[in-house]
């Protein structure tokens, strides 16, 4: 037995059983509830928890994230959805479309990036989107995720890290007729994505072979000196990097008031 074991403090019920993902602001944890939107709980009593208010976008409620007052939603066939959490009525302040189904996100200074996929299969991409002004979301760019094997078809990114001026995406391919075949991560150099005749994307093989019951990688994570990856029935992959690899920096992106003492 390593380390300490992990004991319930409390517990709540939601509206539908599904937890895509969660974000903390303060003493409330904001719950990706799928159908169920975003569940509030207020956490100031472990062993109490109770939700205090939801956010219910038009699509359903696949991640959540938080920056400085303000909930980034991915809201599947919604696209990006922004709330103000200072309000106690988590009011909706802004929508961004996106060209597919939003899945998952992660926030890097004034940046979101967003992996989406399709409901029919087909696409996989990466948007990038420029949050600066929560009011005013705007995509700044977008990286199409092709299989380089012509006889591949894009079935979806699924969670995206960013760390160290790159972007580990988790993908799925499959053959014509869309059944899955393939899982790996993608991993982006931002800085360079882009450049003319520069390939700044990397593919790590994680499922050389998959199924509809094994479909691939999903969560993905830097931690300890590598890459983790939720790799499915395959338990959890690792993923070493290369010796020289930037895996992250202080001060981070968009960061202000840096004290330089």
């Amino acid at each position: 037995v390593f380390g300490l074991p992990y004991l319930l403090a409390g517990r709540v019920e939601l509206p539908f059983p599904d937890v895509y993902g969660s974000a903390r602001a303060g003493n409330l944890a904001l719950v990706a509830n799928g159908h169920g939107g975003v569940q509030v709980i207020d956490l100031q009593d472990l062993a109490r928890p109770y939700r205090v208010g939801f956010m219910k976008p038009a699509g359903a409620a696949r991640d959540v994230a938080t920056r400085g007052g303000y909930a980034y939603v991915a809201a599947s066939t919604q696209g990006l959805v922004v709330y103000d959490i200072q309000d106690p009525s988590f009011p909706q302040i802004a929508t961004l479309d996106l060209f597919g189904v939003a899945n998952r996100l992660t926030l890097d200074g004034d940046l979101a990036y967003i992996t989406e996929m399709s409901g029919e299969g087909f696409d996989s991409r990466l948007t990038v989107v420029d949050i600066s002004d929560p009011f005013r979301p705007v995509v700044e760019r977008v990286i199409e995720l092709i299989p380089s094997q012509v006889d591949r078809v894009p079935r979806g990114a699924y969670d995206v890290h960013v760390s160290g001026g790159k972007a580990f995406v988790t993908v799925q391919h499959a053959d014509q007729v869309d059944a899955p075949i393939a899982s790996m991560v993608e991993v982006i150099e931002l800085e360079r994505h882009g450049e003319p005749g520069v390939d700044a994307t990397t593919p790590v093989p994680v499922h050389r072979l998959t199924d509809a019951s094994d479909p691939g990688a999903r969560g993905v994570l830097y931690a300890r000196g590598a890459l983790h990856v939720a790799a499915g029935r395959q338990g959890l992959a690792r993923v070493e990097l290369p010796a020289l690899t930037v895996v992250d920096h202080e001060p981070g992106r968009g960061a202000g008031q840096v004290p330089t003492d």
